[in-house]
Protein backbone atom coordinates (compact mmCIF):
# COMPACT_ATOMS: atom_id res chain seq x y z
CA UNK A 1 0.00 0.00 0.00
CA UNK A 2 1.14 3.80 -0.26
CA UNK A 3 1.87 6.69 1.61
CA UNK A 4 0.91 8.97 -1.68
CA UNK A 5 -2.24 7.23 -2.53
CA UNK A 6 -3.45 3.85 -2.32
CA UNK A 7 -1.54 2.06 -4.74
CA UNK A 8 2.07 4.19 -4.65
CA UNK A 9 4.75 5.57 -2.11
CA UNK A 10 7.04 8.21 -2.71
CA UNK A 11 9.99 5.84 -2.63
CA UNK A 12 8.72 4.14 -6.10
CA UNK A 13 8.41 7.51 -7.67
CA UNK A 14 11.18 9.23 -6.65
CA UNK A 15 14.72 9.29 -8.91
CA UNK A 16 16.00 5.77 -9.44
CA UNK A 17 19.38 7.23 -9.27
CA UNK A 18 19.31 7.37 -5.55
CA UNK A 19 19.17 11.40 -5.42
CA UNK A 20 15.80 11.61 -4.18
CA UNK A 21 14.57 13.75 -6.58
CA UNK A 22 10.50 13.79 -6.32
CA UNK A 23 7.61 15.79 -7.96
CA UNK A 24 4.30 16.06 -6.48
CA UNK A 25 1.99 15.57 -9.02
CA UNK A 26 -1.84 15.30 -8.29
CA UNK A 27 -2.83 14.22 -11.73
CA UNK A 28 -0.32 11.68 -12.27
CA UNK A 29 -1.37 9.93 -9.10
CA UNK A 30 -5.22 9.95 -10.25
CA UNK A 31 -4.46 8.42 -13.34
CA UNK A 32 -2.11 5.83 -12.24
CA UNK A 33 -4.71 5.19 -9.28
CA UNK A 34 -7.43 4.86 -12.56
CA UNK A 35 -4.72 2.36 -14.39
CA UNK A 36 -4.60 0.37 -12.18
CA UNK A 37 -8.13 -0.46 -10.82
CA UNK A 38 -8.29 -0.79 -14.79
CA UNK A 39 -5.77 -3.24 -15.06
CA UNK A 40 -6.28 -5.20 -11.91
CA UNK A 41 -3.11 -6.00 -10.92
CA UNK A 42 -0.02 -4.59 -9.55
CA UNK A 43 1.96 -2.52 -10.95
CA UNK A 44 5.84 -2.26 -10.37
CA UNK A 45 6.87 1.39 -11.18
CA UNK A 46 10.11 1.09 -13.01
CA UNK A 47 10.27 5.03 -13.54
CA UNK A 48 8.45 8.50 -12.18
CA UNK A 49 9.99 11.29 -11.42
CA UNK A 50 13.97 11.55 -12.81
CA UNK A 51 16.39 14.24 -11.95
CA UNK A 52 18.30 15.56 -15.43
CA UNK A 53 21.53 13.32 -14.73
CA UNK A 54 19.76 10.32 -14.11
CA UNK A 55 17.31 11.44 -17.52
CA UNK A 56 20.09 11.78 -19.42
CA UNK A 57 21.89 8.48 -18.63
CA UNK A 58 23.13 6.44 -21.25
CA UNK A 59 21.30 3.78 -18.94
CA UNK A 60 18.00 5.45 -19.46
CA UNK A 61 18.58 7.37 -22.57
CA UNK A 62 15.23 10.30 -22.15
CA UNK A 63 14.31 12.96 -23.76
CA UNK A 64 15.63 16.50 -22.81
CA UNK A 65 12.47 17.63 -22.23
CA UNK A 66 10.75 14.66 -20.64
CA UNK A 67 7.59 14.44 -18.86
CA UNK A 68 9.59 12.60 -16.33
CA UNK A 69 11.67 15.29 -15.05
CA UNK A 70 8.62 17.30 -13.96
CA UNK A 71 6.81 14.42 -12.24
CA UNK A 72 4.00 14.08 -14.89
CA UNK A 73 4.94 10.12 -16.23
CA UNK A 74 5.07 6.56 -14.90
CA UNK A 75 6.53 3.30 -16.59
CA UNK A 76 5.74 0.82 -14.81
CA UNK A 77 5.48 -3.37 -15.45
CA UNK A 78 3.06 -5.60 -14.27
CA UNK A 79 1.55 -9.44 -14.39
CA UNK A 80 -0.19 -8.75 -17.57
CA UNK A 81 2.55 -7.84 -19.64
CA UNK A 82 2.95 -4.77 -21.79
CA UNK A 83 0.98 -5.57 -24.64
CA UNK A 84 -2.31 -6.52 -22.72
CA UNK A 85 -1.55 -3.83 -20.24
CA UNK A 86 -1.07 -0.90 -23.37
CA UNK A 87 -3.90 -2.69 -25.07
CA UNK A 88 -6.34 -2.45 -22.01
CA UNK A 89 -5.16 1.29 -21.43
CA UNK A 90 -6.17 1.71 -24.98
CA UNK A 91 -9.61 0.76 -24.92
CA UNK A 92 -10.28 2.09 -21.15
CA UNK A 93 -9.03 5.20 -22.65
CA UNK A 94 -11.71 5.14 -25.86
CA UNK A 95 -14.18 4.53 -23.35
CA UNK A 96 -13.79 7.90 -21.48
CA UNK A 97 -12.64 5.76 -18.76
CA UNK A 98 -9.37 7.86 -18.51
CA UNK A 99 -9.78 11.33 -19.11
CA UNK A 100 -6.24 12.09 -17.32
CA UNK A 101 -4.15 10.12 -19.87
CA UNK A 102 -2.21 12.48 -22.30
CA UNK A 103 0.38 9.95 -23.53
CA UNK A 104 1.27 5.78 -23.61
CA UNK A 105 4.21 4.29 -25.24
CA UNK A 106 4.47 0.55 -25.56
CA UNK A 107 8.23 -0.49 -25.17
CA UNK A 108 7.50 -4.58 -25.55
CA UNK A 109 11.26 -5.48 -25.68
CA UNK A 110 11.92 -4.04 -22.76
CA UNK A 111 8.53 -5.11 -21.31
CA UNK A 112 6.71 -2.02 -19.83
CA UNK A 113 4.57 0.93 -20.93
CA UNK A 114 4.56 4.81 -20.00
CA UNK A 115 1.63 6.88 -19.36
CA UNK A 116 1.49 10.19 -18.66
CA UNK A 117 -0.86 13.41 -18.16
CA UNK A 118 0.75 16.00 -20.65
CA UNK A 119 -1.90 16.56 -23.32
CA UNK A 120 -1.43 17.26 -27.16
CA UNK A 121 -1.96 20.52 -28.34
CA UNK A 122 -5.19 19.17 -29.74
CA UNK A 123 -6.18 17.23 -27.57
CA UNK A 124 -4.99 13.63 -29.18
CA UNK A 125 -4.01 10.97 -27.42
CA UNK A 126 -0.23 10.83 -28.07
CA UNK A 127 0.49 7.41 -28.53
CA UNK A 128 4.09 5.31 -29.47
CA UNK A 129 5.76 2.64 -29.33
CA UNK A 130 9.61 2.14 -28.28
Amino acid sequence: MGDISTHFSKRELQCKCGCGKYVPNEKLLKLAEAVRIILDCPMTVTSSTRCKKHNSSPKVGGEPNSNHLYGEAMDFTCRLGARKAYDKIIAAWRNGELPLLGGIGLYVGKNFVHIDVTKAADGHLRRWNG
